[in-house]
């Protein structure tokens, strides 16, 4: 396991837009995270299905985006799933890798946060040191 700061910042980004460069550079400068790993999402399960962009053109967009920053990472694992993209899921994964994450979610979501899969799961990660939110 890592011992790094990880941001983990998740979403549908259609389109990705300098909003989410600012969350996420904002995110890094604040919290002084290492890195942050951005993971479009292949379908958000609060949201109706889009026809266009693709999850895949999706997925592009958010690499031609972040590539001038080298502290970011493009993870297409929601992608790959072809399923609902659950942030728990997401969690449990890159907990396996680092020991210290931190949920970086827009503010525009957070109104819904208690709808998401496995809300209870998140907020109760939250209260260790080794998982927080920030939006």
């Amino acid at each position: 396991m890592q011992n790094k700061k990880i941001g983990m910042f998740g979403g549908t980004f259609n389109p990705f837009h300098s909003g989410h460069i600012n969350c996420i550079v904002e995110a890094k400068r604040v919290l002084g995270l290492d890195s942050v790993i951005v993971i479009p999402a292949y379908k958000n399960p609060l949201k109706p299905m889009i026809e266009s962009p693709t999850p895949a053109q999706r997925l592009h967009m958010a690499n031609l985006s972040c590539k001038e920053y080298d502290f970011v990472c493009v993870d297409d694992r929601d992608i790959r799933r072809k399923k609902d993209s659950y942030t728990i899921l997401s969690i449990k994964e890159l907990e396996k890798l680092y020991s210290d994450i931190y949920l970086i979610m827009g503010a525009d979501l957070f109104r819904f946060f208690h709808d998401y899969e496995g809300y209870d799961d998140i907020a109760k990660r939250e209260s260790s040191c080794s998982f927080k939110t920030w939006f």
